[in-house]
């Protein structure tokens, strides 16, 4: 189901604006729950391969969204057809330290250059900035030049990148690598799945309390400018361990003992695409090549039932996972370029 959320009180005055200004024959209104199909599959037509998902990986997400969030969400349409998709939003719980908000327009290629983006741009900004929002940022694709031109025009300035890559399993020869347990064991470490460390936990509050004390240890380590704080345990068994979509014999941890050194959650969502969300070890535990012998178990387990894609996403200054990810044959998509307005 969709969340409801606070909004603010100059809605319908927002989207009045934005009508008025159309070119005839598209029609702009709030986003309903009906729309998410056709959402998705126009989405998904300007995604990258590992990123792809389906309807119900969507409404997973929907179902996550924290209701303190402020943000308008709007859809185009043009012959009862959905042409464009639009919204900004204060990131609720997620909104980063400085408080800047998001803004995002995706419109069918045959609705570019009509002046829509314009027309969407001014109002979602002084939506924004009504909304008490110090800054605005969004995100453009390193190919898409028209796009990172129009928001340079607006002035949008670049402050970081980030790089989405993607594995082909089925081509993937794992016999280039040494077996990862072994690599493990010269630095005195184990590798385990979730699957096998929930099997064998007197408790699995206690294994998910370790498990988020690690992954908030690596979420600080990630190089990424206003990065909002770590989620709570709440929030990642929320997002990670009880959803339909994690992979608990893919996700793998690296143990010196019985203690956490090292993790890599993985995820297959409903189109079949698998994802790291996470990969980070322990400081103490570092330059054993952790982190590639945990990708390469999470590899050989979804290679073995039939996951063709695996993708995963890395801040540009993030050069040991870059590494990692080079040296296991990723191949790396346009990059993510994330661009910033004061308002």
């Amino acid at each position: 189901m969709l969340i409801c959320r606070r909004m603010p009180p100059d809605v319908q005055v927002t989207i009045g604006r934005i009508s008025e200004r159309l070119p005839t024959g598209v029609t702009v209104r709030e986003r309903q729950r009906a729309d998410l199909a056709a959402e998705v599959a126009l989405l998904n037509r300007y995604s990258r391969p590992a990123e792809r998902r389906d309807v119900a990986d969507a409404e997973r997400w929907e179902s996550l969204a924290d209701p303190s969030e402020v943000r308008l969400r709007l859809v185009l349409e043009s012959g009862g057809a959905l042409v464009g998709v639009s919204g900004a939003g204060d990131g609720g719980k997620w909104r980063p330290p400085d408080g800047s908000w998001g803004i995002w327009v995706r419109l069918e290629d045959a609705w570019k250059r009509k002046g829509i983006g314009t027309v969407l741009a001014e109002a979602l900004e002084r939506f924004a900035r009504k909304s008490g929002a110090p800054s605005l940022t969004a995100g453009v694709r390193g190919d898409e030049q028209e796009g990172i031109a129009f928001a340079e025009q607006r002035a949008y300035k670049e402050f970081h990148r980030r790089q989405s890559s993607y594995l082909d399993l089925a081509t993937f020869d794992a016999s280039r690598f040494e077996d990862p347990a072994a690599i493990a064991e010269r630095a005195g470490i184990r590798l385990a799945s979730y699957e096998e460390l929930a099997a064998a936990a007197p408790s699995g509050d206690q294994l998910r309390r370790s498990i988020h004390e690690l992954h908030s240890a690596a979420w600080v380590d990630v190089p990424t400018p206003e990065i909002p704080a770590p989620p709570s345990l709440e929030d990642l068994s929320r997002f990670i361990f009880d959803s339909p979509t994690f992979e608990p014999r893919a996700t793998t941890f690296a143990l010196r003992g019985d203690d956490l050194v090292g993790l890599t959650l993985a995820d297959v969502n409903g189109s079949g695409i698998g994802y790291t969300f996470m990969t980070g070890v322990r400081k103490d535990a570092r330059g054993h090549g952790l982190a590639l012998a945990m990708k390469l178990r999470a590899i050989a387990v979804l290679k073995s039932r039939g996951v063709e894609l695996f993708g995963t996403t890395n801040d540009k200054d993030n050069a040991p996972m870059l590494s990692v990810n080079h040296k296991l044959g990723y191949v790396p998509e346009p990059p993510s370029i994330r661009l910033k307005k004061a308002l």
